[in-house]
């Protein structure tokens, strides 16, 4: 039985062999070493941070995005900004993080891209 077939589809979609490799230098990191890789990246990404408005994360605001419409419950804007991303070929983890109150990009570029994507939808 090979390494890759003791890992799941979904966590092989969200961490890629060839990302895996590149980033870690083997397919299995330990949880603490993708805990420290991921948190590096988020602090890294720091210069193309959004802040949430307060509004939003305590769900007092309705803020429409594709297939999702929020207000009422907390965190379902962490939803929406997942659908924006992954509607425009973002992958989280790799190419952004969401945290409480805060959405981070790899690049500036996929930042402005969301802003437009959000935009556009709210």
């Amino acid at each position: 039985m090979t390494i890759s077939n003791l890992r799941s589809s979904v966590y092989m979609e969200i961490f890629p062999d060839d990302e895996m490799i590149e980033a870690f230098g083997h397919l299995q990191p330990s949880l603490s070493e993708r805990n420290a890789y991921f948190f590096d990246k988020w602090m890294e990404w720091r210069s193309n941070r959004i802040k949430i408005p307060p509004e939003i994360v305590n769900g007092l605001a309705s803020k429409r995005t594709p297939g999702v419409v929020m207000g009422g419950k907390k965190k379902e804007y962490e939803g929406a900004i997942r659908e924006v991303c992954k509607g425009i070929g973002l992958r989280e983890f790799w190419d952004y993080q969401v945290k409480p109150g805060e959405v981070r990009f790899a690049q500036s570029d996929y930042m402005a891209m969301f802003k437009i994507n959000w935009d556009k939808n709210g």
